[in-house]
């Protein structure tokens, strides 16, 4: 288990790439509860969020530095992938992981708002149960089919939140803004669900309910990002 997911989103291998890990935050109470936290920055983390992100650190350190790179490896190779940086986004619940996996790595970090999760406007603070229940939420209020939800439609947003194109083009900037400070070297990201979504969607060209979601921390990704 925790085992990271070896490029499972690869790219034409003629294009520069840059490998980087991203990795979701902890379980928060939100999670347990089951309501939409969005932008909300007082979301902390369950006792076995805060065991998620102590492991996930020691796990990550276990594959990625408690071993020599291999000089004379090919590019590619898992021997020269070791993370310099984190960025973390700003929301609490995120930066909170970052803070107790980095225990085990002591690198710098970084946040930035570009990874937050969605802004769910009005409906942060609801039930998911609420939503499902709400013919607002479906384009056909009669077929409740998962593909049918309108927060998976890439120009359309909760009352007073934001699109998927826009959550996708402000965490996009964000990578390519931290690549470039650090001279496009391997970083772990630290974000949400729906970020990490958007980025995967950005990488592949996919629907947004075609890509899949990250897994929970202990786990990780490891993607080659081209930017």
């Amino acid at each position: 288990m925790g085992v990271a997911l070896r490029r499972p989103f690869s790219v034409a291998s003629d294009m520069e790439t840059i490998p980087l890990l991203l990795a979701r935050h902890a379980q928060t109470t939100a999670n347990v509860g089951k309501w939409i936290s969005g932008w909300r920055n007082d979301v902390d983390l369950t006792h076995e969020g805060v065991n998620q992100a102590h492991e996930l650190g020691r796990r990550l350190k276990q594959r990625y530095f408690d071993h020599e790179i291999d000089p004379t490896a090919e590019p590619g190779e898992e021997s020269l992938i070791r993370p310099v940086a984190i960025i973390s986004s700003d929301l609490y619940r995120a930066h909170r992981t970052t803070k107790l996996l980095n225990k085990a790595l002591n690198l710098p970090v970084e946040t930035d708002p570009g990874l937050r999760e969605r802004n769910y406007g009005e409906w942060t603070g609801r039930p998911y149960e609420d939503l499902g229940n709400d013919p607002a939420v479906w384009k056909d209020a009669s077929a409740k089919d998962p593909n049918h939800k309108l927060w998976h439609y890439e120009e359309w947003a909760p009352p007073e939140g934001e699109t998927l194109v826009e959550m996708r083009n402000r965490a996009v900037e964000a990578v390519n803004s931290a690549l470039a400070r650090w001279d496009n070297q391997p970083l772990l990201i630290v974000a949400h669900r729906g970020t990490i979504r958007a980025l995967l969607q950005h990488l592949n060209g996919l629907t947004y309910p075609d890509t899949p979601s990250p897994p929970n921390p202990p786990e990780w990704m490891e993607i080659e990002w081209t930017g």
